[in-house]
């Protein structure tokens, strides 16, 4: 790097950071000024703790703004340091010096790409790491907690659609949720819903749990058979009562040791069993207080009892578990499993986390490239087209910033005309071709064009532009 380069970049980054701190403060400003009412709303709260809590809210907000607007302050930036050059003369000694005016601007260029990669750094590492702060809105900030709200069939991974009329984020808490299990082919597969859900983990799996909850099979197409009976948290209805499940450690037993058992035992480890018309796993951690009649069990105690419900694959749907459960007998219809302290458990990898970012119309704006794809990938969200559209513009957005600069540049560094007319020149190009970007964006075109089309029309254009600048 030569001397002439480093004053060319000190000059470019002057100008940069003159323009970010001008263009931040605006914004800011602006913002401040809207919604400083918002900002008291939050509670009783000091002059001091106020105005911490507002700094750190627009501190935060302040990578969303640089994102948004790093391409705008690349290109002042740029254009701001050559007109001055130009003003000054500078450029006219350069190149009287043999100093071309395209090794000009290629410090700038080569800077700007840099500056760049600093805006796509913004995208995929900060912002995802603080966007739980940033869906707040500004009557939200001092609590840091949203408002309720409606879940509106959100899908996770697994395919499962969630919807609830009512989520408290200050208690992490689903009223009434409706939960519909589907296979990868987006068949129904099972429903079940509950008095509330809240986060929770069981078996080293982490989901939701539901308190007064049922779950229960309608009879579809590739599921030609009802449930006889609806399953919820306090009973559980099988054929599979305590003379199965003692006859399933005789086996075990006799499996083991090769040899059967010779007495009547009052306890059982780990007892299981399986319900074919459930397709349901049964077990518990202990079975405890055996009543015998002859050699058939006839009642007992399961200590920290669960009921698996499994898909046609095996794939677990959801678990029925609780402190303890004692057997009711009846007819086939009637017997069943009393259950005390019962809850229902669903795996997922919905977490309170997501649910709250779905909530803000720009949620997609704060996940990174990686997270679109795997968004992308399993179809878990209602709208692919927008998740494949924010994805290409990733690529996009960066290539049109420095389209952008390209052609902004010739007009500054013409010494055909006077440096307002050259600068209004600038400023209208350059603004209608960032018009021209969102009306791509929100015209309906194909995702990739709808991306790309700005920089593939452009592109060439801006470097003709910048070729024919006289050195």
């Amino acid at each position: 790097m030569r001397t002439l380069d480093r004053y060319i970049v000190r000059s470019f980054l002057q100008s940069v950071l003159l323009w970010f701190a001008a263009l931040m403060m605006l914004r800011v400003v602006i913002d401040l000024f809207v919604n400083l009412d918002e900002f008291t709303e939050g509670g009783n709260l000091s002059a001091f703790e106020l105005i911490r809590m507002i700094a750190t809210h627009y501190f935060l907000n302040i990578f969303v703004y640089f994102k948004e607007m790093g391409g705008i302050v690349i290109v002042l930036g740029a254009a701001f340091a050559v007109a001055r050059m130009n003003h000054t003369n500078e450029l006219t000694a350069m190149l009287a010096s043999g100093v071309s005016l395209h090794r000009v601007v290629w410090p700038i260029i080569l800077c700007a790409m840099l500056m760049g990669g600093l805006v796509i750094v913004d995208q995929e590492f900060i912002l995802p790491n603080v966007r739980q702060h940033l869906i707040l809105d500004a009557d939200e900030v001092a609590t840091q907690t949203k408002e309720r709200f409606q879940v509106r069939f959100l899908t996770d991974t697994n395919y499962t659609v969630w919807w609830s009329p009512n989520y408290d984020p200050a208690r992490k808490e689903m009223a009434w949720p409706l939960v519909i299990l589907r296979d990868d082919r987006y068949r129904y597969l099972a429903h079940f819903s509950g008095a509330k859900a809240f986060p929770g983990r069981y078996e080293d799996r982490d989901g939701w749990v539901a308190s007064d909850a049922f779950i229960e099979r309608k009879k579809t197409p590739q599921n030609p058979v009802n449930w006889r009976t609806t399953q919820d948290t306090r009973r559980i209805y099988t054929g599979v009562g305590p003379a199965a499940l003692a006859a399933n450690a005789r086996a075990e037993y006799r499996r083991k040791n090769k040899k059967d058992i010779t007495r009547l035992f009052s306890s059982v480890d780990n007892p299981r069993g399986f319900d074919k018309h459930f397709n349901m796993r049964l077990g518990a951690q202990k079975f405890d207080n055996l009543q015998w009649s002859g050699l058939t069990a006839t009642s007992g105690e399961l200590i920290r009892p669960r009921a698996e419900f499994l898909a046609d694959d095996d794939r677990s749907l959801c678990t029925i578990y609780g402190d303890t459960a004692l057997w009711v007998p009846g007819l086939l219809h009637e017997c069943r499993w009393d259950l005390d302290g019962g809850r229902l458990f669903h795996a997922t990898d919905l977490s309170y986390k997501d649910l709250e970012l779905r909530q803000n119309s720009r949620w997609m704006d704060f996940l990174s490239s990686t997270e679109l794809s795997t968004l992308m990938r399993l179809r878990n969200v209602p709208d692919l087209r927008a998740v494949r559209q924010s994805l290409y513009l990733r690529f996009a957005d960066p290539l049109n910033n420095l389209v952008m600069l390209l052609l902004g540049l010739p007009f500054i560094l013409s010494r055909e005309r006077n440096i307002k007319a050259s600068a209004a020149l600038c400023l209208l190009f350059v603004g209608v071709f960032y018009v021209f970007v969102y009306i791509c964006r929100y015209l309906g075109l194909p995702d990739f064009l709808g991306a790309f089309l700005p920089a593939l029309l452009f592109g060439p254009v801006s470097v003709l532009m910048l070729d024919s600048i006289k050195t």
